[in-house]
């Protein structure tokens, strides 16, 4: 048998804690959602609807029944690249602002999205 090209080490290597931390977050609690086109594997939970704040002065514009909404959206760093603040998902059909992008554990990417409905 040829064991040229082997990592040995690897067979007696634990993965590291935090990944299997993310692991077992996502068997609990991940659905399928459309992101930008693409089905994948995330946390999504949106807070409830609030009525967009009317400032005065603004352009006279109607916007009643608008209503925002904040989301947190948790996604594997493999599943996702190149999402900062400032940029826009688009997920299960709804346009959505990304204002925070934090990784609060190793392979994770969380982020806090704003979006309106009507």
């Amino acid at each position: 048998m040829n064991f040229q090209g082997w990592d040995f080490r690897s067979i007696y290597e634990q993965p590291p804690p935090d990944l299997m931390e993310a692991e077992a977050f996502f068997a609990a609690f991940a659905k399928f959602h459309d992101i930008d086109g693409t089905s994948i594997e995330c946390i999504f939970t949106r807070a409830k609807r609030q009525p967009v704040a009317i400032i005065p002065g603004a352009n006279g514009e109607n916007i009643d029944g608008i209503t925002s909404f904040t989301s947190v959206l948790i996604v594997k760093d493999e599943d996702i690249s190149g999402a900062e603040q400032g940029g826009s998902l688009r997920i299960d059909g709804v346009h959505c602002r990304i204002m925070t992008v934090s990784h609060p554990i190793m392979g994770i990417t969380r982020m806090e999205l704003e979006g309106y409905a009507g």
